[in-house]
């Protein structure tokens, strides 16, 4: 669907200064515990 697009599960690093996450997608099927940063870019769906 996406071809030049990659996902890339960032728990999958033990680098601590790996470059945090700039966008959350689906979070309308996220858990009511999960939260944001207000300053991340998130999308109920796919965008």
């Amino acid at each position: 669907m996406y071809p030049d697009l990659a996902g890339v599960a960032v728990g999958c690093f033990a680098d601590p200064d790996f470059t945090p996450p700039q966008r959350a997608v689906w979070t309308d099927k996220q858990h009511h515990w999960v939260q944001f940063p207000d300053e991340m870019n998130t999308f109920p769906e796919a965008p």
